[in-house]
């Protein structure tokens, strides 16, 4: 019905972490397919570089991005497509979405419609992202008879800052993490064989983080520059963690994002943080039980477990 009409992300209005701009490209595919409408690949462009990227200029983020988009949009190419009328819609409603497809129902041609931010619409139909989300990446449950606990625990740079336009730190402390965990493996047969994992944005000791001239600005918000372009990137050695389960533990710390996400959707019981990146590997998990944050901005998936306590230190 609406195949004439060609969804496309706009990457040039907001740049921030990759994930955060896959989260968008899923959503923008969902809707997509939630509408029978189309969709036509515009890649990810530039991304904020963060102190556990591994990027330390410009031209290293872009090696980076370039090979994300072909593990992930590799089922996805881009189009040389003729449109009759080019619509840019940056942060749509339902609403105002629903009405351009009507204004433009009848218009002869193809249509195309630019949107950089899509969770007014996505977030009426959270699980729409789900058949989104297969096409971009597939993940099984490990055959291991071990079970796989994965956390992903995303830090702040500063443990009390909150991100503009957030209204609370994305920090959660580590007796979050314990409890959940400490729940999961008395429901689960304590004697059986288990293994943590946890998957982390933060450096073991504190850290100066060198911020490269372009994007300097993005971090103007921090009000503890160390100098010309350095911050401090606060370190967490999870020393609670490794004396409540001692040689279970295993410690990623930043590593290849790809990877990262596999690991959580192959993962018997996933904890999420406050992240694109763990709703990303929330959604491609397909057979663990996920546990969804309390205060997250994000709606979850029907299936995934709503943690109600932020089990606070």
């Amino acid at each position: 019905m609406f195949k004439k009409f060609f969804l496309t992300y706009n990457p040039k209005l907001i740049q921030d972490g990759y994930c955060a701009q896959l989260q968008r490209q899923i959503g923008l595919i969902a809707i997509a397919k939630k509408f029978g409408m189309s969709f036509t690949l515009t890649n990810i462009e530039s991304i904020t570089i963060t102190p556990m990227d591994g990027n330390s200029d410009e031209e290293e983020a872009k090696n980076f991005i370039n090979s994300l988009n072909s593990k992930f949009f590799k089922n996805y190419s881009k189009n040389d497509i003729e449109f009759k009328k080019i619509i840019d819609i940056p942060t749509p409603t339902l609403k105002h979405f629903l009405r351009i497809l009507i204004m433009n129902f009848a218009l002869h041609g193809k249509v195309l419609i630019q949107i950089a931010n899509p969770s007014g619409v996505i977030e009426k139909f959270p699980n729409s992202y789900i058949k989104a989300t297969r096409s971009l990446i597939t993940s099984r449950k490990s055959d291991s008879n071990m079970i796989e606990i994965v956390a992903h625990i995303r830090m702040p740079i500063s443990l009390d800052h909150i991100v503009p336009g957030e209204n609370k730190s994305r920090y959660l402390s580590e007796t979050y993490y314990i409890t959940i965990i400490d729940e999961i493996l008395r429901s689960a047969n304590s004697n059986e064989i288990y293994r943590i994992t946890v998957l982390t944005d933060a450096p073991e000791f504190d850290t100066k983080f060198n911020v490269i001239d372009s994007q300097k600005e993005k971090y103007m918000q921090y009000d503890y520059l160390i100098n010309n372009n350095a911050i401090l990137v606060q370190g967490h050695s999870f020393i609670k963690l490794k004396e409540k389960f001692g040689e279970k533990v295993n410690i990623i710390r930043g590593g290849d994002l790809y990877d990262a996400l596999e690991l959580m959707g192959k993962a018997n019981y996933f904890i999420m943080s406050r992240s694109s990146m763990s709703f990303i590997g929330g959604l491609i998990n397909m057979k663990g039980k996920v546990f969804y944050p309390p205060d997250f901005w994000h709606k979850p998936m029907k299936k995934w477990i709503k943690v109600t306590s932020n089990y606070s230190d």
